[in-house]
């Protein structure tokens, strides 16, 4: 990361060192070209960097957590293909893994400043990038064909992880951390007679409580609602002789995404509730305008302890006077909760990119088209939706750009996104607005780039099949085939057409 190889020409230049950027550069690399990965931070990993909760692990489908060219080593145990969830210890090793590639060079501290968009090396038309060392405050710049943004593709699940409050301002002695500051172990700490009280109720807050026992010492203080979808059901659905990974993914699972996409966000909640497909966090929510599907996987049994724990329903948090935290309660009729010096907070409240939905989507429509690229969620992980970029990205390096995106309809289709998000009702957290960005894309993009492929990747039946789990393969020739045109529409509609009879 000093930046010494800078006058070397590259292929294809990746801003950020998450996984889902890691897995492109890698199968790139793999099929022949020169990728940089810029990187702001000292060592690759993105949020898997930023997170230390008790048991932090992988929330979705294990087998599909990889590029298509190196097979992670958690991947030893086919019959537990779907259901093993890899520790973030193991995200890490693996990401450093993909990494290490001769065709891959890695600019660790280093900033991506932009574009020089008046400068052109030659007729090949590589692009001009400006980089900055965050550590020495070096610039210079590296030519590359192709660009891809990989930042942070949720403004909420994205990026360095997120209080509700100023730390600094609170003066009275309490202890205020973050779940990603916590390790497997400092959750159990003594906390000096105190009460810990666990804010929020995504899956951080979930994993948290899983390593605690209820007692009158801990309290967990939500909204009051979360819906996840049952971890449960996915494992039985991806076994071999399971019918239904077939019909969740081409039927059931996108019918919740287009009522999201409109925001229906109740009528989904309740259809994904109705199936037996969802598990909830306290009551139905009121109000319809705000999505109560924060993402994620959980186990029912997970869910039963820690609905064991005392709860608070708060509608916010704040700071008074005296410089302690004040957890407001939903209800006039309940005090709200002034937590004393020996008390502890852990806020389970998530990342933010500090990006709202509306910019992120801009961006997404100015670097869409001329070797320009964006990592986008077409699937409903990082690296399934990673493969999708891959397969954009080579075409065009191969000089046989995919159509979809050589004729501007690809960009033409996110400017239409893009104007649809905007109507959305955003809030003061703008999740609205990044449940029907995620559901746009989800529904609207993936098949134009990967034909065969119909509803979410990450639920593919290949990812856990012989061929595929625990293989190495060959990028370039497993994407080829995932291209070919598909003719399993007709099938959907019977598929529907005898479950709506």
């Amino acid at each position: 990361g000093n930046g010494k190889d800078y006058e070397k020409d590259f292929d294809t230049l990746v801003v950020g060192g998450g996984i889902m950027g890691v897995c492109i550069a890698r199968d790139l690399a793999e099929s022949g070209y020169q990728v940089a990965i810029v990187e702001r931070e000292s060592s690759l990993g993105g949020v898997w960097t930023h997170n230390d909760y008790p048991d932090l692990r992988l929330q979705g489908v294990g087998a599909a957590w990889r590029c298509l060219s190196l097979a992670p080593a958690f991947h030893h145990n086919r019959d537990r293909a779907s259901a093993y969830c890899p520790l973030a210890r193991e995200t890490l090793t693996y990401i450093e893994s993909m990494a290490d590639h001769p065709n891959i060079t890695t600019f660790t501290n280093t900033r991506y400043e932009g574009l020089d968009k008046g400068a052109k090396k030659n007729e090949e038309k590589e692009h001009i990038a400006k980089l900055n060392s965050t550590s020495s405050g070096k610039s210079w710049v590296v030519p590359a064909r192709t660009v891809i943004l990989a930042v942070g593709y949720d403004t909420h699940r994205s990026g360095k992880p997120w209080l509700p409050i100023e730390r600094t301002a609170v003066t009275n002695g309490a202890q205020i951390l973050h779940s990603a500051e916590l390790s497997g172990s400092s959750a159990k700490l003594s906390n000096k007679g105190g009460t810990t009280y666990i804010v929020g109720s995504q899956k951080a807050a979930i994993e948290v409580l899983k390593s605690m026992e209820p007692t009158e010492k801990v309290v967990w203080a939500h909204r009051g609602h979360s819906t996840f979808i049952k971890r449960e059901l996915i494992d039985e659905a991806l076994t071999d002789d399971a019918p239904m990974p077939w019909i969740l993914s081409r039927t059931i699972l996108r019918l919740a995404p287009t009522l999201t996409y409109w925001g229906k966000f109740q009528a989904a909640e309740t259809l994904m509730m109705t199936l037996g497909l969802g598990v909830r966090v306290g009551e139905p929510r009121s109000i319809p305008s705000v999505p109560s599907y924060h993402g994620g996987m959980v186990r029912e049994e997970d869910v039963d302890h820690v609905r064991k724990f005392q709860q608070s329903i708060i509608k916010n948090v704040t700071i008074n006077s005296r410089g302690a935290v004040v957890l407001e309660s939903i209800s006039d009729n309940d005090n709200a909760i002034e937590v004393g010096p020996n008390d502890r907070v852990i806020f389970c409240t998530g990342q933010r990119t500090g990006q709202r939905t509306n910019d992120f989507m801009d961006t997404v429509v100015d670097h869409s088209s001329d070797g320009l690229f964006v990592a986008l969620p077409y699937s409903s992980q990082a690296c399934s939706s990673a493969i999708y970029t891959t397969k954009l990205v080579l075409d065009y390096l191969e000089d046989s750009p995919n159509k979809y995106y050589s004729s501007g309809n690809f960009k033409s289709s996110l400017t239409k996104l893009a104007a649809h998000v905007s109507q959305i009702p955003g809030g003061n957290n703008d999740w609205a607005k990044v449940m029907v960005m995620l559901s746009g894309m989800g529904l609207q993009l993936p098949n134009k780039i990967l034909p065969s492929l119909r509803g979410d990747l990450a639920m593919s039946h290949h990812w856990t099949s012989p061929r595929f789990f625990g293989k190495n393969l060959d990028a370039r020739a497993t994407l080829k085939e995932l291209a070919k045109p598909d003719y399993g529409g007709l099938y959907t509609v019977a598929i529907v057409g005898v479950v709506t009879l």
